[in-house]
Formats: C-alpha cells, structure tokens, sequence
C-alpha cells in the first residue's frame, strides 16, 4: 500500500472533496474480527514490526496505536456472515 499512499491529502483533492488514504487494516493478524480503518496516522508502521504478520492479532492494540496518535480508528466493515 505504501508505494500508493501517502496517508496525506492526495494533490488532486479539491475544497468540495478531498482524495485520503491512510491505512485499512485487512489482511493483517486481527483483520479477521472486521477491517479497521485509521485516518489520520502520523505514522503508518506498528511498533517493532518489519512484516504485516507481526501485527497485532486482535484489534484493541491497533484502535490503541491509533488513538496515541490522534487518529480517527473504527471498523469499515465486520467480517460477520462471510464464510
């Protein structure tokens, strides 16, 4: 995702509308108790983590990263009934 995303305004945002992407955590440890979405990290990386298999596996540890910075944190989605 980093070689995509900045996790700052994307140049083309407009005042109407603006273009942001930090991190949704899918794909990582915890993801399986619902996708979390954290808009307004200061840093993407977690703590101690070189690859997406160190991260948390549940999702308290990430919403509390999150918050440490001032990020905004919540569930995009539940993985509830997607078998």
């Amino acid at each position: 995702q980093k070689q995509f995303f900045s996790g700052k305004d994307h140049p083309l945002s407009k005042p109407d509308g603006l273009m942001h992407y930090d991190l949704e955590v899918s794909g990582f440890p915890s993801s399986h108790a619902g996708h979390l979405v954290l808009l307004g990290l200061t840093n993407q990386d977690y703590p101690h983590c070189l690859r997406i298999e160190q991260w948390p596996t549940w999702d308290l540890p990430v919403l509390r990263w999150a918050k440490s910075q001032g990020a905004s944190a919540g569930f995009a989605h539940s993985g509830w009934g997607l078998a």
